[in-house]
């Protein structure tokens, strides 16, 4: 199963051009003969473990049958349209997408990205200046900046917090409904 990650392509200048995907899971059979497209609700419905098991109300696909996803996956070529694009004039705004052990990022130009991973008990910075498509590995413990966005470090073990929080009072006594609305005697 693989997740498809649409991101801008560049068409001239600052202006790209995105693929508009109907379905974000694309699933290959170890024979490579068939293929299943699944939405995120599809996926929810699905058992994971050390094998992911999904019902059956999806149809499979030969891999002869053309869609959107499989020619973007098996990259084959198109005389025709297959994908929906939308054009996007003047982008500038980066994107920075974590995925298991990677770090997917698209710059629209050169950014410079402060990257702060843990090393030794200390935390030990590095510059890169990155634009375009790329992958960055092995990041998950780092923080990620630029002047735009943060991406945070996925950090595990045991914090302790002490919290003071103000006491409520409600009196007992309080009358549930109001004399207005108490039943009259006739």
């Amino acid at each position: 199963m693989f997740r498809i990650v649409a991101l801008p392509n560049p068409v001239l200048n600052d202006t790209f051009a995105l693929y508009e995907l109907e379905y974000e899971f694309f699933g290959l059979s170890r024979s490579q003969r068939d293929y299943i497209l699944m939405t995120v609700a599809d996926v929810q419905k699905c058992n994971t473990g050390s094998i992911t098991i999904c019902p059956a109300d999806r149809a499979l696909y030969d891999t002869r049958s053309v869609t959107c996803e499989s020619r973007l996956y098996f990259q084959t070529p198109s005389k025709h349209g297959l994908c929906n694009r939308s054009l996007m004039v003047c982008h500038r705004e980066p994107i920075l997408l974590r995925h298991e052990e990677v770090w997917v990022f698209h710059f629209p130009s050169q950014r410079q990205v402060n990257i702060r991973c843990p090393r030794n008990n200390v935390w030990v910075t590095r510059t890169q200046t990155l634009s375009g498509a790329g992958l960055i590995h092995n990041a998950t413990r780092c923080s990620i900046t630029t002047g735009e966005i943060r991406a945070l470090p996925e950090l595990h073990g045991a914090a302790h917090a002490n919290l003071v929080a103000p006491s409520a009072y409600m009196s007992v006594n309080s009358p549930i409904l109001a004399k207005h609305e108490l039943p009259r005697d006739e």
